[in-house]
């Protein structure tokens, strides 16, 4: 169903997983035709969480987009668990919004509009790639981009935006997450028995070879292969 609004955005209203209504921006060539076609997104990831997030539990969705995954926990977590979803892009961070109040489950979701990153400063800027909204990604001080850039809150990091913790934490922050790692070491050590789940992309990331080697000396590392089974690396 495609929907145009008083303010002329065009969004597109779809049903994913059979039963959760997304509301997608029409514009989006990335993310939202998968959504709109296939009624699912990243079904490894998908059948992971549906196997592992019991009711009762605390997710975190760093990186929520329109709130996929955000929707999936908050249906699995059930009323009596907690889902916190964070996204910095503006538009979808008010579809995500949006998205939580439309299914329902206002009761145990939150969406937190903001970047996480490793920087103290109160204004970053985020690159908007206006056909693909969820490759948005955070641009060091003086870089240049070739896409337009929003200018968007920092939001608070996971330590403080999770003090009753946490049982699964997911960055997906296309290159940010060492940052929001770095923003989430209290939260490591209160919840001994956390899950993470981190999207993992070297030719993002500065230094990524330092921060595996950071998160092996925590963790043991796993990849979620395509039947959605973690096995060892």
């Amino acid at each position: 169903v495609t929907l145009t609004l008083p303010d002329g955005e065009a969004l597109v209203l779809c049903r994913v997983l059979g039963r959760h209504k997304l509301l997608v921006a029409a514009s989006d060539l990335g993310h939202a035709p998968h959504l709109m076609l296939d009624g699912y997104w990243k079904w490894w990831v998908t059948a992971f969480l549906s196997r592992n997030l019991l009711p009762g539990q605390r997710f975190a969705d760093a990186g929520a987009g329109y709130g996929y995954f955000s929707l999936l926990a908050g249906e699995l977590v059930g009323p009596e668990g907690r889902v916190l979803a964070v996204e910095a892009h503006p538009v979808l961070a008010g579809l995500l919004r949006r998205n939580i109040g439309l299914n329902g489950m206002a009761d145990r979701a939150q969406s937190r509009f903001g970047a996480l990153g490793s920087t103290t400063t109160a204004v970053l800027r985020l690159a908007v790639p206006p056909e693909t909204p969820t490759a948005a990604r955070l641009l060091e001080e003086e870089a240049e981009a070739d896409t337009p850039v929003a200018l968007v809150p920092a939001a608070p990091p996971l330590d403080v935006l999770l003090p009753d913790g946490a049982d699964w934490v997911k960055l997906d922050l296309n290159g940010a997450e060492p940052g929001a790692w770095d923003g989430m070491q209290g939260l490591v050590e209160r919840c001994p028995k956390l899950g993470l789940i981190v999207a993992f992309d070297p030719q993002r990331l500065s230094g990524a070879a330092d921060w595996l080697g950071r998160l092996a000396a925590r963790f043991p590392l796993r990849h979620i292969d395509a039947d959605g089974i973690a096995r060892p690396i």
